[in-house]
């Protein structure tokens, strides 16, 4: 039986032979299905990009390679990792592999935090692989802004004559042509990363001098109000908004620091007292994510954050405490209400 390096050594041979045509031909070994998708909620969220995932199993099929897959039964598999019921993983079926390990990974993140990634390259040095499959182009493969992973990508599949295929192009590396529009589509989506993130740090700080919430974490006595959802499901956030139960807590914490004059002291009376942060109410729960109290300890015997040295520290220097928002040189006075209306003077 010829073994594979054969097979390839043979392939390299005859590049220099082959038409264009016959260099771009499928099908050829296997099929390599990459399914990625850049973020966690657009696993959840967005149904069409799951969709059209598993529609590439029906285009490598068309293509001529052989699997008993179908795109209903990677959809339903893709569908039971939206739920949460299955991990994302690999497929795999004659000569098709359907690798959907990076869903909700980030392009630009190397191969050592992207098992999919890694799996592409090791069959990619093995020369297993005449096709990756991709929904849209190169982005689904990598955005790496420093293009190291693009090259060697581009390395790989010209040594083993690995095609791109996506739903309207079939693209060989070992064509130049092919390479410089693949090379100049890799860069294109590196670049598009870079504007965006121009643009999103320019709305972000935007919105920051507003002083509207963007990201950082909520001090204790606030939540962030939600008065709006993205595209891709992501909150759109309001200025601060006082919570009663925990500024509230706040008075007691300070009053302590006032009696005890050290935070640690005062941290190990209120612990003495069961004193705490109570969890946020069902309707809140986003904000478990969003709260500076999550670095806390969670003392769930007693339904709340435990208040340490470091939260006292932070009632008592953050400015926000008492309605100031700064924004990089910008301080804006009355931002949003303060967690101590007319009570700092009776500690």
């Amino acid at each position: 039986m010829i073994s594979i390096e054969k097979i390839i050594e043979e392939r390299k041979q005859a590049k220099g032979q082959l038409s264009n045509e016959e260099l771009r031909l499928l099908p050829d070994r296997e099929a390599f299905i990459n399914g990625r998708v850049s973020k966690p909620r657009q696993i959840t969220q967005s149904k069409e990009s799951i969709r059209e995932i598993a529609h590439l199993v029906d285009l490598a099929k068309k293509d001529g390679f052989k699997t008993n897959l179908s795109s209903t039964q990677v959809e339903q598999w893709l569908e039971q990792i939206q739920a949460g019921t299955e991990m994302p993983g690999i497929l795999e079926d004659g000569e098709v592999i359907v690798d959907c390990q990076d869903l909700g990974i980030s392009g630009t993140l190397s191969e050592d935090r992207r098992p999919g990634l890694a799996h592409l390259t090791k069959c990619l040095e093995a020369g297993e692989i005449g096709a990756i499959y991709v929904t849209e182009g190169v982005s689904r493969l990598s955005r790496d802004p420093d293009r190291i992973i693009p090259r060697t990508l581009l390395k790989l599949m010209k040594q083993a004559n690995c095609k791109l295929r996506t739903p309207d192009s079939v693209l060989s590396p070992c064509i130049e042509r092919d390479w410089e529009q693949l090379d100049e589509d890799f860069e294109e989506a590196a670049k598009e990363l870079k504007t965006f993130r121009k643009r999103l740090h320019r709305r972000k700080m935007q919105k920051a001098d507003r002083g509207e919430h963007v990201g950082s974490p909520v001090p204790p006595g606030f939540y962030v109000p939600i008065v709006g959802q993205k595209n891709d499901g992501s909150y759109v956030f309001d200025k601060l908004k006082v919570h009663q139960p925990h500024a509230d807590i706040n008075i007691i914490a300070l009053k302590e620091l006032v009696h005890w004059r050290s935070g640690i002291l005062a941290a190990r009376a209120l612990r003495g007292k069961h004193v705490v942060y109570p969890f946020f109410p069902p309707e809140l729960a986003y904000m478990n994510t969003r709260t500076s109290l999550k670095r806390s300890p969670r003392i769930e015997e007693e339904k709340g954050w435990a208040i340490t040295p470091e939260v006292i520290k932070g009632i008592a220097t953050n400015l926000k405490q008492i309605g100031f928002w700064i924004s990089g040189d910008q301080i804006i006075e009355n931002n949003h209400l303060s967690a101590f209306p007319g009570k700092l003077l009776d500690l």
